[in-house]
């Protein structure tokens, strides 16, 4: 997946410069070059989560409709980390956020993407609840 024109297209729709995308993000300016051109860019989900936060939009979004539509749609089958991720905040008594499991799904089937145990999803997903103030 091809981040670079997608950014470039959030950020020119919502005219903003790269370097005003550097300072809001507090990404450096070249790093956000090297993504937006670079094809083979694979930026950190802590580096999306800046620049969607910046854009003031999901990582789920930034990530792109085209995609999100394909590979973020939650399978009725789901696998047994997601599955148990979803019991654990039942169990804590909160209803999961559609969106926050759609995105660690679409991280989970990212390219190269190594396997997370079950905390390490809690723990994204709770930073989600917490930079989204949800």
């Amino acid at each position: 997946m091809n981040l670079g024109p997608r950014i470039v297209a959030l950020r020119e729709e919502r005219r903003i410069s790269l370097s005003e995308l550097s300072r809001e993000s507090n990404i450096s300016k070249s790093l956000l070059h090297r993504i937006e051109n670079n094809e083979g860019a694979n930026p950190e989900l802590e580096t999306l989560r800046k620049i969607a936060k910046a854009l003031k939009i999901t990582v789920g979004e930034l990530i792109g409709n085209e995609v999100v539509q394909n590979a973020r749609q939650l399978p009725e089958n789901r696998p047994e980390w997601l599955t148990k991720l979803t019991a654990r905040l039942k169990q804590d008594g909160k209803e999961p956020d559609k969106d926050f499991l759609e995105a660690l799904y679409v991280l989970q089937n990212r390219k190269g993407q190594a396997k997370a145990a079950e905390e390490d999803w809690l723990y994204i997903y709770q930073t989600f609840e917490r930079s989204f103030n949800r």
